[in-house]
């Protein structure tokens, strides 16, 4: 089956748990490696190696398996189930149930650290067994200095609600601002529909089929192209393209062209992705850490920088449909946006140009939210395609943003390996001297096994309607060797 995968250009993720069953219960209890609960030992170095020899390689990273989904990492809940609703609306009950819990199998010092060691473990016995498969881990719990353990964390089992959705985003702003740089969400939430248990609380009965839902998803999935992950999940409801229309309706056409987005989008990303690794960036900011001269972003909650150069602005709020199919008449298809002083700003959509340090009235129509572009920036764009790898030579586009000079780090790399720790990869600069009106490609530095070593590049001056949307525009090419090429537009 995962070959089959594979040979279709996809890659195989599998839910593990930190739960010893059946035999392992057994193997792992004979050599005093389980806590508890069926709970194995993740603070014993020589458990973690078990759980990884017997294991997770024997049945899985040796047949295939890509990456992996660490459910369960706190490791035990308290307030999972039907016998808990009597204290579902009691945020403090349930933490202290949950801290005894935690307290009982793994310690009180430990509490909250399960997950680190888990991913620790993992971490370490798959690079020790290749150098040649990056370890990629997404958790659902995390702890300080998580990171460096190839993590991502996503914001657990979250419920279909608007209210829900507007307060994930200040919560993952402040998780990722305190050095965890990899966060992300179930775009769509977790629990859809409304059922018995305290926390299966959406408002959606009809998960895709409720035009209400379709609208939730569209926007989760909006915001979503903006964090270092994207990704949908959940339960209820398929999440596929086709369970919310098909081609030529208004919110299967906004998810094909979110997709689209986010593979147009590969080389800036991953040239941000390296800056995690060797400047310890964040790739989805809060605007504080931008604009921290500006006490007006102090206080905003939803909207985030992505990378340097561009700003979104996610919509929190039903503006077509609400629960039920209920149509929504005379509601506003715009949000305020409020654009940080000290730089002026593009529309993405349109390329028009605003004065920075106002609020404006922006469109929000279904296919997108709000997003902005710094003045100055430089934004490389890849092709449409259908898997990362499908065209790696191809044309890219470069979009400049005049108005201010501007510089941005192009890197690339072998994709799927540690070689870059050995320096086996390559960047160039893209310069703006807006002066000028000047672009320099540097010279390329450094190589790597299967390096395109040349690449035509259209390089585009963002204007209203040129440079926007996700459809490449006309401009300027050249066709870059490695060699600096200096090309005045």
């Amino acid at each position: 089956m995962i070959r089959h995968i594979h040979d279709n250009n996809v890659r195989f993720m599998i839910s593990i748990w930190p739960h010893a069953t059946h035999n392992e219960n057994e193997e792992m209890s004979a050599k005093g490696f389980v806590l508890g609960r069926n709970i194995y030992d993740a603070y014993n170095p020589d458990a973690r190696k078990m759980y990884w020899d017997e294991y997770v390689n024997k049945n899985l990273f040796s047949h295939g398996v890509d990456a992996w989904w660490c459910d369960g990492t706190e490791p035990i809940d308290a307030d999972w189930g039907n016998h808990a609703d009597n204290i579902a609306n009691n945020a403090a009950a349930r933490f202290e149930n949950n801290v005894r819990d935690q307290t009982h199998l793994l310690g009180a010092l430990r509490v909250n650290t399960y997950s680190l060691h888990h991913s620790q473990g993992i971490y370490e016995n798959q690079r020790a067994t290749t150098e040649q498969k990056r370890v990629t881990i997404l958790t659902r719990s995390t702890y300080a200095g998580q990171q460096r353990y190839s993590t991502f964390v996503w914001n657990g089992d979250t419920k279909a609600t608007w209210a829900d959705f507007a307060q994930q985003i200040p919560a993952g702003l402040n998780y990722i601002s305190t050095g965890l740089p990899y966060w992300t969400i179930d775009a769509g939430a977790f629990f859809v529909a409304d059922k018995e248990s305290w926390f299966w609380k959406g408002d959606f009965q009809k998960g895709s089929e409720d035009l209400g839902y379709r609208e939730f998803y569209v926007r989760n999935l909006q915001f979503c192209q903006w964090l270092p992950l994207f990704r949908s999940h959940g339960t209820d409801f398929g999440r596929e393209p086709w369970q919310f229309g098909e081609s030529g309706t208004m919110f299967y056409d906004a998810i094909i062209k979110q997709i689209n987005l986010r593979y147009r989008l590969l080389p800036y990303t991953y040239s941000l992705a390296s800056m995690v690794s060797f400047h310890d960036y964040t790739m989805t900011r809060s605007l504080v850490f931008d604009f921290r001269d500006d006490s007006n972003v102090y206080d905003i909650k939803d909207q985030l920088m992505f990378g340097p150069s561009i700003m979104a602005c996610p919509v929190t709020k039903p503006m077509y449909y609400d629960a039920g199919d209920k149509e929504l008449r005379g509601v506003s298809k715009k949000r305020l946006v409020y654009l940080p002083k000290g730089t002026a700003w593009f529309d993405f959509w349109t390329g028009k140009e605003y004065v920075g340090g106002q609020i404006i009235t922006a469109d929000a129509p279904i296919d997108n939210i709000p997003v902005f572009v710094k003045s100055g920036s430089i934004i490389p764009m890849g092709p449409l395609q259908q898997y990362s790898s499908e065209k790696l030579d191809a044309e890219w586009e470069i979009r400049i943003y005049s108005g201010k000079d501007g510089k941005f780090t192009v890197y690339e790399d072998e994709s799927d390996n540690y070689n870059y720790e050995q320096e086996q990869y390559s960047t160039f600069d893209l310069t703006w001297n807006d002066k000028n009106r000047t672009l320099r490609i540097s010279s390329r530095k450094g190589s790597f096994d299967g390096m395109v070593k040349k690449r035509d590049l259209n390089l585009v001056l963002v204007k209203p309607g040129v440079g926007t949307d996700i459809t490449e525009a006309v401009g300027k090419k050249v066709t870059y060797k490695g060699q600096e090429i200096e090309v005045r537009l």
